[in-house]
């Protein structure tokens, strides 16, 4: 099982296993605020972070945090400004983060999956039959994705299909983790219904323009 969102049980997984801190991204799978994560773990490492992000300008006296968050009576004092005040995040953030997670926990694992390989394959078939690239449907990950592996007779790279992809408008983002390899990978977090087209229509555009400058460059 890989250390990611989903499975839904991988919130509880390693701290289960014994791990004293665990951070999730409180975006991407999850789908709140890119700007947030999740700290779980131990709870007295837990309340020395929220120790060092507290921004206070009270008295000891009238600080009372929730007792089985921070507990009050292992403190000489108030720390008021800690380290990571600097890095504060708004109740607004806070509160888009956990309805996300509320969400993300209550979604029903199977029709999620069910919902990004609908997409998936929409782009897989959408894609298929390119004569400079293959495409397949990586359909046994837990995130399905579609591979495109550049030929070697292709005038583009991977690399460079990225980044035209990045560039242009609109804006394309795949996985950058099987360049190496000559693939580009896609996947279906951020993607909603009729937006394979879209990814569709950039990668046949691009592939058809190389193709095409180098016919023109074969022929001078």
């Amino acid at each position: 099982m890989p250390a990611q969102l989903p499975p839904t049980e991988n919130l509880r997984r390693f701290v289960l296993a014994g791990a004293d801190l665990v951070a999730f991204s409180g975006g991407k799978a999850i789908g709140g605020p890119q700007a947030l994560f999740m700290l779980c773990g131990k709870r007295d490492l837990i309340m020395s972070a929220a120790l060092q992000c507290l921004d206070l300008d009270v008295l000891y006296e009238q600080w009372t945090p929730p007792v089985h968050f921070i507990d009050k009576s292992r403190l000489r004092g108030l720390p008021q400004h800690g380290i990571g005040r600097s890095c504060k995040v708004g109740k607004e953030e806070i509160a888009g983060l956990l309805t996300a997670l509320r969400l993300f926990v209550e979604d029903d694992a199977a029709r999620r999956r069910a919902r990004w390989l609908r997409l998936m394959e929409e782009l897989a078939r959408g894609l298929d039959g390119l004569a400079e690239a293959e495409v397949e449907l990586l359909d046994e990950r837990e995130v399905p994705q579609v591979a495109l592996t550049l030929k070697p007779a292709a005038n583009l790279r991977a690399l460079e299909v990225m980044r035209l992809l990045e560039s242009g408008t609109p804006a394309v983002y795949a996985d950058p983790a099987a360049l190496a390899e000559g693939r580009v990978l896609f996947g279906p977090m951020s993607l909603k219904s009729g937006e394979p087209a879209l990814i569709v229509e950039r990668v046949r555009a691009l592939l058809d323009a190389g193709s095409a400058g180098g016919a023109r460059r074969r022929r001078a």
